[in-house]
């Protein structure tokens, strides 16, 4: 009988955590696979995963800080499962604390004059492959980069290529830096 209790709470509890990580698409993507931004994340439910800055090797020089959150019930899921479910949304703040506000991509700089964010939005259903926005899904995600974090807006000059220039080398850990944030820890 404990076991069947336990058992039925657990599955409860994963269908929760479903239905909350479904209300992604309706929330933050339209039918045609335009990601937006989550303008109220830190109020609504997400988690920090970490942060970790971006210096200069020679000089020491910092040049950003980056900060990353995901939905609780996501993060539970990936804890449980080793995988992120669909429907896990992931967003990245960029803080540039030096004037040179650069990025780097692989192996291109880029120039930027203000702090940015990106998103990344977990499909595994491959749902905008034939959507007019096509060019910014794939590999189980979507990506997306804003370029005002006060006032988001996607820059969608950018595609996927563009955001797994910096991501490729994670390409085994389903894109993401699992090894530098310890709540993704296994």
């Amino acid at each position: 009988m404990k076991y069947l209790i336990y058992t039925t709470l657990m599955l409860l509890s994963l269908s929760i955590q479903a239905d909350e990580l479904s209300q992604t698409y309706s929330k933050h993507v339209d039918r045609q696979g335009n990601i937006t931004f989550p303008t109220d994340f830190l109020m609504d439910g997400f988690v920090h995963l970490g942060s970790n800055t971006v210096a200069n090797p020679e000089t020491g020089e910092i040049f950003n800080l980056n900060s990353s959150y995901t939905q609780k019930a996501a993060l539970v899921s990936y804890q449980k499962t080793g995988e992120w479910p669909d429907g896990t949304l992931i967003v990245k703040i960029l803080k540039f604390v030096s004037g040179k506000k650069s990025l780097l991509s692989g192996q291109v700089q880029h120039q930027t004059s203000q702090d940015i964010a990106f998103v990344m939005v977990k499909d595994t259903e491959n749902r905008f492959q034939h959507s007019s926005n096509k060019a910014i899904w794939g590999n189980g995600w979507g990506w997306a980069q804003f370029t005002d974090v006060k006032q988001p807006t996607v820059n969608t000059n950018q595609d996927k290529n563009y955001c797994q220039g910096c991501h490729l080398p994670r390409k085994q850990t389903d894109w993401l830096y699992t090894d530098i944030y310890p709540q993704m820890q296994r």
